[in-house]
């Protein structure tokens, strides 16, 4: 066969074209490559890219590491993250303590109780007991290295621990409506010996979790004096009308909300009769 030579022709300067097309588009993917070559000296080369190649790998660690604890933080007891999202808690914990905020320890404290309660409640809607009882149990010691914490600073921070304090006890009545729900979802759900024993557990964490919530009422309370402003006073009165209603609704009682006021105004006026003024 002899191709015609107009099309031979048209075909030939078709393929250099796209030769020449190809010459000319720069190589992107290299430019950087190319410009550091260019612009830096062979030695210092020899002297940089070791250490540019540690940063390049601590970034793909540290993005790693950003994208698993993103990941673990909706992880469960068992669950293959759930360790991140506990050492991530525990490390910001840690750094609170190490820059000497201890009122955010307690915060930070107070959050991880509240963790530990919904995952149990987590655990629970996905009928896996077996962590249950373990998981609200890290999350009284939570509560409870929360209220010692406001015990270190009660007397140095008075102007801000009432805050610190609200939101503990604040975590305790969430920690305690969450347990209310586990066990309701339970005993609607599931009746056999391995439920009633998970119950009859969560009871007696419930009772637990109260008595620091009590203790924390008692810190506030205990920081009153007469240099404590209004708000605050309010503020622990709000506390301390709260802790009566559950000790009275925990007995099968009724207070009335003048009797519960009358009984703070007698406490509040005792303890700030009792406390030197700083």
């Amino acid at each position: 066969l002899t191709p015609d030579a107009s099309w031979v022709a048209k075909n030939k300067q078709s393929l250099m074209a796209r030769i020449e097309t190809k010459r000319e588009a720069p190589d992107k993917s290299h430019a950087f490559l190319r410009a550091f070559d260019i612009f830096m000296p062979r030695r210092v080369q020899r002297v940089l890219r070791p250490a540019m190649t540690m940063v390049l790998v601590l970034f793909v660690s540290i993005a790693g590491w950003a994208a698993s604890v993103s990941a673990s933080y909706s992880s469960l007891p068992g669950d293959l993250l759930y360790n991140v999202k506990i050492a991530t808690e525990k490390t910001q914990i840690a750094v609170a303590g190490l820059v000497g905020d201890t009122e955010r320890q307690s915060e930070l404290l107070s959050n991880a109780a509240k963790t530990r309660a919904y995952e149990a409640k987590a655990l629970v809607a996905q009928d896996k007991f077996e962590n249950v009882d373990k998981t609200l149990q890290k999350s009284v010691e939570s509560l409870e290295q929360a209220q010692k914490k406001i015990e270190t600073v009660k007397e140095k921070n008075k102007e801000t621990i009432i805050v610190t304090i609200a939101q503990v006890a604040q975590a305790s009545d969430n920690i305690n409506e969450t347990i209310d729900d586990v066990i309701a979802d339970i005993t609607n759900e599931v009746q056999d010996e391995e439920a009633t024993t998970v119950v009859e557990q969560l009871i007696g964490v419930q009772k637990d979790i109260k008595e620091t919530g009590i203790e924390v009422v008692e810190v506030a309370v205990s920081v009153i004096d007469e240099e404590t402003t209004e708000e605050d006073k309010e503020q622990v009165e709000k506390l301390v009308i709260d802790a009566i209603e559950n000790i009275a609704q925990d007995a099968g009682q009724e207070v009335e909300p003048v009797e519960a006021e009358e009984i703070v105004e007698d406490v509040l006026e005792t303890t700030a009769s009792r406390t030197p003024a700083t």
